[in-house]
C-alpha cells in the first residue's frame, strides 16, 4: 500500500497540459492496426488453455495512461528527444548529477504520481481474482498495476513510489514524504519558467515541460458550448474520418523515468535529499540503467516461472536482458508463449502467438471462466 500524504508545492507552476496528463490519453501510443477477428480467437484459445499464466509486462501497457516509453517508434523518449536517462554510476559518484537527478525528479514527481490505471491494468487485476494469473512481473515503476489492484506482483526494476539510502539501506520512507523533505529544504528555489504564444505543440515535443501555453494548444479540443475536454485532437480527427469516409485531401513531457529535462541554470541552488539516519545518498528504490537487478529477485522469479504453464508478454519490446532472460528461461521449460506488443521484440522467434496491436484493444475482448 502507498501512503498518500498531503501535497503543498509553492513556486512550482504546472501548465494546463500537465493537467491533461492526468486523463487516459493515447499521445505516447505509437501507431498501430486494431486486432482482427482470428487475432482475438487465437489470443482467446492461448488463455483459455492457460492455467497458471505468468505474466511479463513492460512500458507500452502504460502508455495508454499517459506515460511515455523509451523506445516505442516515433512517440517514446528516445524518438521525441535528445534527453536520456542517468546512469547509476553518474548518480553515485558525481554530486553535481545526482543534484540535477533530484530537482529534475522533484519537479516531475507530482504529475507522474497521478498517473492512474488504465482498462490493461485493471483486466490483469481481475485475472488475478479469477485465478488466472500464476504470477505476473513488471518492468514498470509507475504503481499502476498496484493501484489498480494487482498482488500477485514483482517489480522487476522497482518502484518510483520507495525510496531507499543507497549507503545503510534505510527504506522508511515513502516519496511522497521525500517531496515534503525536499520542499522545506528548499524554500525558496523557484524554478523559471517559459511562456509562448504559439499553438504548435513544437515547445513541447522539443521537451520544454516549464512551460505554458499563453493562447492554447491545437493539439487539445474543448466543447464550446458545455466545457467538454476528453477529447484529443487525434482522437477527434478519427472522428473527422468516420464521418467523412469518401472525402479526401492531401496536404504536405513528463519522462518515462519520472523527471524532466532541467538546464544548469534552473538548478541553482537546489538542494538535493539526505537519508535522514546517516546523510547518505538517497535514491528512488527503482534498478538505474547501468544498475543490476537483485539476484534473490531474479532466482524467485524463475522459481515463479518454473511452476507456471504459459507465459504473456504485455506491452513490452523485452529489449533488455532482465526481462529477456525469462524468455529463454521459458523456452527452455518449452511453455507456450504469446505476445501483445505494437510492433517487433526481441522474443518474437520464441512466440507461438504474437499480435502487433494495443493491449487496451485485444484484452477486453478475452473471456475468463471463473
Amino acid at each position: 500500500m502507498i501512503k498518500q500524504i498531503s501535497r503543498s508545492i509553492p513556486k512550482l507552476y504546472f501548465s494546463s497540459s500537465a493537467t491533461q496528463l492526468k486523463s487516459p490519453n493515447h499521445n505516447y501510443v505509437p501507431s498501430h492496426q486494431k486486432p482482427s477477428t482470428d487475432d482475438i480467437d487465437k489470443f482467446q484459445k492461448f488463455i483459455s488453455n492457460s492455467q497458471r499464466l505468468f505474466i511479463i509486462t513492460g512500458a507500452g501497457i502504460s502508455t495508454e495512461s499517459g506515460i511515455p516509453d523509451y523506445r516505442s517508434e516515433g512517440v517514446g523518449l528516445y524518438a521525441r528527444t535528445t534527453n536520456r536517462p542517468m546512469m547509476y554510476q553518474e548518480f553515485l559518484t558525481n554530486a553535481k548529477r545526482y543534484k540535477m537527478y533530484w530537482a529534475r525528479n522533484y519537479i516531475g514527481w507530482p504529475t507522474f504520481s497521478s498517473f492512474q490505471p488504465n482498462e490493461t491494468h485493471k483486466i490483469f487485476a481481475a485475472w488475478e481474482v479469477k485465478r488466472k494469473v500464476f504470477w505476473h512481473v513488471t518492468q514498470n515503476v509507475d504503481s499502476l498495476l498496484t493501484k489498480a489492484g494487482c498482488e500477485l506482483l514483482s517489480e522487476l526494476h522497482g518502484c518510483s513510489a520507495r525510496v531507499v539510502c543507497v549507503d545503510c539501506g534505510y527504506k522508511s520512507l515513502t516519496r511522497e514524504e521525500l517531496q515534503e523533505i525536499i520542499l522545506k529544504q528548499n524554500p525558496n528555489w523557484t524554478v523559471f519558467w517559459h511562456v509562448t504564444q504559439n499553438v504548435d505543440s513544437l515547445l513541447t515535443k522539443a521537451g520544454c515541460e516549464l512551460l505554458s501555453e499563453l493562447h492554447g494548444c491545437s493539439a487539445r479540443v474543448v466543447c464550446v458550448d458545455c466545457g467538454y475536454k476528453s477529447l484529443t485532437r487525434e482522437e477527434l480527427q478519427e472522428i473527422i474520418l468516420k464521418q467523412n469516409p469518401n472525402w479526401t485531401v492531401q496536404s504536405n513531457t513528463i519522462n518515462p523515468d519520472a523527471d524532466v529535462h532541467l538546464t544548469e541554470d534552473q538548478l541553482g541552488d537546489f538542494q538535493p535529499p539526505r537519508c535522514p539516519r546517516c546523510s547518505g545518498r538517497i535514491k528512488p528504490d527503482v534498478t538505474f540503467f547501468g544498475d543490476n537487478v537483485d539476484r534473490r529477485l531474479v532466482d524467485f522469479l524463475k522459481e515463479q516461472l518454473s511452476k507456471s504453464d504459459s507465459v504473456l508478454v504485455a506491452g513490452s519490446s523485452l529489449e533488455v536482458m532482465s526481462s529477456y532472460r525469462f524468455i529463454l528461461a521459458a523456452q527452455q521449460l518449452k511453455m507456450p508463449i504469446a505476445i501483445i506488443n505494437i510492433g517487433r521484440t526481441r522474443g518474437d522467434h520464441a512466440a507461438q502467438l504474437k499480435i502487433s496491436t494495443r493491449c487496451g484493444l485485444i484484452l477486453p475482448h478475452i473471456e475468463i471462466n471463473s
